[in-house]
């Protein structure tokens, strides 16, 4: 065998090793390079270098991380720089006192006003006073507690009141703030008004419209008072006449027609003045109006002696 027909022989064995050639295809090139010299070795040689950059391509192809049917995975990108934003935190619960029942509130006020939480006795002047508490009313500028001071052994000329304190609540405490223990007054035996109400018909604040009257040898008089509810403080009108009856003071001695009236308040401009129409035994009208904070009579009549002397 020549020398340059043992070299292809050996590429064609490395073309079997490498896999370009299976082992019938390497004995036939075996075969025909044996019997046919040199003639075919050039399209041999050929073929075998087209397979092996074939096969190199294939494996390249195949090999991870190089060229690939798969997607590669994206890049990962570097956000833009943003401007921090800051963190919101909730503002942390605020404690609330839940509201506390009518009658708790109410001896809660009356123990912040006496140090009681119930009607006790004082002693007042010499003389012995029931403090009760009534109501709470809630004004535009805060709570205020009513009570009454009444005298347990009332004279005829003696007076009971009603009693005001401004209050301030705060997380279920309460504080005094003003006290005003004769506000309103009664009108007779030591009693406080027995008749009142709070309105807001008169005046811009609330008011405590009291009425009522008192019966002495045979003369009944009746009245009312309005004392406005004032931040400052409490202010009362004038007596107001609402009614006069001398019909017991008539006797055989003195046999004469009785004086009877009755006064109504009509024609109320809120916080400027009213009428008072009185009719009966005379008729006329009073009017009030408000000058230096409460309600006075325009023209005082003289309601112990309404019908003359």
């Amino acid at each position: 065998m020549k020398p340059d027909n043992i070299d292809r022989l050996t590429k064609l064995e490395e073309l079997r090793a490498a896999g370009v050639l299976t082992d019938a295809e390497f004995a036939e090139e075996k075969r025909k390079l044996l019997s046919a010299g040199s003639t075919r070795w050039p399209l041999i040689i050929g073929a075998g270098v087209l397979g092996i950059a074939a096969l190199l391509v294939i494996g390249a192809w195949l090999v991870p991380g190089q060229w690939s049917t798969s997607v590669a995975p994206p890049h990962p990108t570097t956000p833009h720089p943003t401007t921090p934003q800051p963190v919101l935190t909730p503002p942390a619960p605020v404690a609330t006192t839940p509201p506390l029942a009518p009658a708790e509130r109410l001896a809660r006020a009356f123990e912040a006003a006496t140090s009681h939480r119930r009607p006790f006795v004082q002693t007042v002047e010499g003389e012995a006073f029931t403090i009760t508490p009534v109501r709470i009313v809630d004004l535009p500028f805060g709570p205020a507690l009513i009570a009454t001071l009444e005298m347990k052994d009332g004279c005829h000329a003696c007076t009971g009141f009603l009693s005001v304190y401004y209050l301030a609540e705060d997380q279920g405490k309460t504080v005094v703030r003003a006290a005003y223990p004769e506000a309103v007054s009664g009108w007779g035996w030591g009693a406080g008004p027995s008749d009142w109400d709070i309105t807001n018909r008169f005046t811009a604040n609330p008011a405590i419209y009291a009425s009522g009257g008192y019966t002495g040898q045979g003369v009944t008089e009746l009245g009312a008072t309005i004392t406005e509810l004032r931040p400052e403080g409490p202010i009362t009108s004038d007596l107001i006449g609402t009614g006069y009856s001398d019909a017991g003071a008539i006797s055989d001695d003195n046999p004469r027609k009785a004086c009877e009236l009755e006064g109504r308040i009509a024609n109320v401009v809120r916080d400027k003045g009213f009428d008072v129409i009185v009719t009966g035994s005379v008729n006329r009208t009073e009017h009030y109006g408000k000058r230096q904070g409460k309600f006075v009579p325009a023209n005082k009549q003289d309601w112990g002696l309404p019908c003359g002397g």
